[in-house]
């Protein structure tokens, strides 16, 4: 059974060419994630991950009211998710307990990954 280490990360840099609060600024920021996952059998699992996110809050620079990149916040660095899953009826119910990102369970796109716009987060 493979028990995986990963780590992610997701760099946004932009530039505010008019407007905005700070006119002609570059806006960086880097989120890192270092997550684990260790299968005890095949119906149960057990998940841990961290973030870390440095740099500058785009909305600080463009004066907006709603985040125009998911990853805009202060910095952090803090246990993001910390659960256990049990599967039961192979497979057709399964208990998940613990600190869950409820997002990944209810309002996820498998295929929209990629995109940082906070309108769905909103």
């Amino acid at each position: 059974m493979a028990n995986p280490l990963s780590l992610t990360l997701v760099h946004d840099t932009s530039y505010v060419a008019s407007g905005g609060l700070e006119e002609r600024t570059t806006i960086n920021r880097t989120l890192g994630i270092v997550a684990y996952e260790y299968r005890i059998n095949d119906s149960t699992l057990i998940f841990a991950d961290a973030q870390v996110l440095r740099g500058n809050n785009g909305s600080d620079s463009v004066g907006d009211l709603q985040a125009f990149s998911n990853i805009d916040e202060a910095e952090l660095t803090k246990i993001y998710e910390v659960w256990v899953e049990k599967l039961f009826y192979e497979e057709n119910l399964r208990f998940k307990i613990g600190q869950v990102d409820a997002n990944n369970e209810f309002a996820y796109a498998e295929h929209a990954g990629e995109f940082i716009h906070s309108s769905m987060g909103f």
